[in-house]
């Protein structure tokens, strides 16, 4: 999509350091954190909601998950919350 940011991250159109990557997804320091770590996690396949991304790939959900709990557990003291 081309007006998305996260799209245009995911591409590599913003030098953005990734905190991980997978096959499906890429994690990202929040430019406006609300929290001393704030991570985004997002898939690399554009997605309107989680809702649609849950009908179209149960295996890119579930890598989502998976990486945003590597990423806590990597950048955060074990208290962490998950919001989607």
């Amino acid at each position: 999509m081309d007006d998305c940011v996260f799209c245009k991250i995911v591409s590599g159109e913003f030098n953005t350091d990734l905190l991980g990557e997978t096959e499906h997804s890429v994690a990202f320091r929040d430019i406006n954190p609300e929290q001393t770590v704030h991570a985004l996690i997002v898939t690399k396949v554009h997605h309107r909601d989680l809702v649609e991304l849950a009908e179209a790939s149960e295996p890119q959900l579930l890598d989502l998950i998976a990486l945003g709990i590597k990423v806590a557990k990597e950048q955060s003291n074990g208290a962490f919350q998950f919001k989607f």
